[in-house]
């Protein structure tokens, strides 16, 4: 099912990436997403929202309250922002971009490289406003009490340090493996455009320097069906659609503009519909700019040290540096003062005792601090 609604996603971008000219308006509906798939790099900027949604009319939904506050909320939510592409050297990316929702504009920025070393850096920006969407949510003060947001801002975490480091035949092997998949999306693509121009040409429309196509359900599932291979997943996929009354997208591509703008229509079927969301309307657009794009890897100082991305997690889960076990920072600093006073008595034995105990409590730097704390000159390695 996951990579079922990955491949609808995948079939959304196709639908608001067009943009192009030609003759008639299905030649230059076809000539724009031709031109789209062949682009390597470049500024795009998009933005979408939800435009209408109804709820079923079951009982329970018709008397509760929360309901009309709930669909006020979502019709409230929207995305906004840029993203920009270098493929050359080590394609280079960056994605900025504010998310409306609950009353707030959240900024989201992730940027990094693709080459030879690996790296993606998630902006802390967000972290103001994250902070009380979850003390919202938890109903307590545990994530905000004493947490200083301030000294996040304009940092980063370094994603790829979070997991297992990948040492350098992994590192090409995910890349050949991701030029594999390049060449399949290609191939998937070109289906896409033979698919196109099998359509009737009079479902397309040209007006004021636009065209326009828009897609039926059954439009749709031919779409999705090119990026699906297994048939267990064409099966699951057919099963889902079952669920909608009508689905259908309106593609408008101003090639002038080199804006594609696209208008969801959603809309369950009644037993689908009875106490959930009834319909729904999600308008988006991508606007391409031949702009050179200008990105910048986080400088070294800007990216949060391992130990200042434990205490983030650790608070954002909710919990204290007690509940962790690992030491606050004042905690540390008193650990060295009375280390500092009492290591002269200490044999190597003591000393490596202590090492392990504390092990589980610090970062991997405190503890290399530590050790060069205790380690006298010309003693053994602890």
């Amino acid at each position: 099912m996951r990579r079922t609604i990955g491949v609808i996603v995948s079939v959304i971008g196709l639908s608001v990436l067009l943009s192009g000219c030609g003759k008639s308006a299905k030649d230059q509906f076809v000539q724009a997403y031709k031109e789209q798939i062949t682009q390597k790099e470049g500024t795009w900027t998009f933005e979408g929202g939800i435009k209408e949604i109804e709820f079923g009319s079951s009982s329970d939904t018709a008397v509760n309250p929360t309901i009309g506050m709930l669909q006020t909320q979502l019709k409230d939510i929207s995305i906004k922002g840029t993203y920009q592409i270098v493929k050359k050297e080590d394609y280079m990316f960056d994605v900025s971009m504010k998310a409306k929702a609950l009353g707030m504009e959240i900024p989201v920025e992730m940027i990094g490289s693709l080459g030879k070393q690996p790296k993606v850096y998630l902006g802390t920006d967000m972290l103001e406003y994250l902070t009380q969407v979850l003390a919202t949510i938890s109903g307590g003060a545990t994530v905000t009490e004493g947490f200083d947001t301030e000294e996040y801002k304009g940092k980063y975490v370094d994603l790829t340090a979070l997991g297992e480091e990948i040492d350098k035949e992994e590192q090409d092997k995910v890349r050949k493996e991701y030029k594999v998949m390049e060449k399949e999306q290609m191939k998937n693509r070109e289906k896409v455009s033979d698919y196109l121009n099998e359509l009737d040409q009079k479902t397309f429309t040209q007006k004021d320097g636009a065209v326009s196509h828009t897609f039926t359900k059954k439009e749709l599932e031919k779409l999705i069906s090119i990026f699906i291979n297994e048939a267990e997943e064409k099966k699951t996929m057919k099963e889902m659609l079952k669920q909608y009354q009508d689905l259908s997208v309106k593609v408008l591509i101003d090639t002038k503009k080199k804006k594609t703008s696209s208008v969801w229509t959603i809309k369950q079927a009644e037993e689908e519909a009875e106490s959930s969301i009834q319909s729904m309307v999600v308008e988006s657009s991508v606007t391409y700019s031949e702009k050179k794009p200008t990105i910048d890897l986080p400088k070294k100082e800007a990216i949060l040290s391992e130990e200042k991305v434990k205490e983030l997690l650790a608070r954002l889960e909710g919990e204290s540096e007690t509940t962790t076990g690992m030491l606050t920072e004042t905690e540390f600093n008193e650990l060295k003062k009375t280390l500092e006073e009492v290591k002269g008595s200490l044999d190597k034995e003591t000393k490596e005792e202590l090492l392990t105990s504390y092990k589980e409590m610090l970062t991997e730097e405190q503890l290399k601090e530590v050790k060069e704390l205790l380690q006298d000159v010309g003693e053994p390695n602890l």
